[in-house]
């Protein structure tokens, strides 16, 4: 006997949501990373500003500083222009995914992180980025979402609020 779905969702993967999908990946998963890159690019322009050095280096050390800190938020990774949906299935103890090209199965155990934010939820799923659009449930709701990944993963979800409109 074939199990009941209980959520489904379409959620449409075009440029902006995949860049978004790699930066929300970027600072949630790799934060430790991200912070250390930060820390040391602040350590090269403080200490260029303290120490006694000509204009140039000085320059140059606060350039290259700056240059550090915007290549650690830059996000690099891009994939082809065409729009692909992607099709989530939920079910009591697991979740399917189908991008059109692959289908895999995620046991709920292996989410390890589930952040809100205003339009998307992102999951992080073995250091593996999902994004699910709040809009876009073809079967169910997003709070009916929420409600089962509550109880699912047994933990709550991160709120974060944003000021760059551009992110999710």
């Amino acid at each position: 006997m074939k199990e009941k779905i209980l959520l489904s969702n379409e959620t449409l993967m075009n440029d902006k949501n995949y860049k978004t999908m790699m930066f929300c990946k970027k600072i949630y998963i790799y934060t430790s990373i991200v912070f250390i890159k930060v820390l040391i690019c602040l350590f090269i322009i403080i200490t260029s500003i303290i120490l006694d050095l000509n204009i140039v280096n000085k320059v140059f050390y606060i350039i290259m500083g700056i240059l550090g800190i915007i290549d650690t938020f830059k996000v690099k990774e891009t994939k082809s222009s065409k729009l692909k949906n992607v099709k989530y299935d939920f079910y009591e103890n697991y979740f399917l995914v189908d991008n059109g090209e692959m289908s895999f199965e995620i046991q709920y155990r292996e989410v390890d992180t589930i952040i809100e934010k205003k339009n998307y939820y992102f999951l992080n799923v073995k250091k593996v980025p999902i994004i699910i659009d709040k809009n876009s449930f073809t079967l169910g709701t997003n709070q009916e979402f929420k409600k089962i990944m509550e109880k699912a993963t047994k933990f709550k979800f991160y709120k974060t609020k944003t000021k760059n409109k551009n992110i999710l």
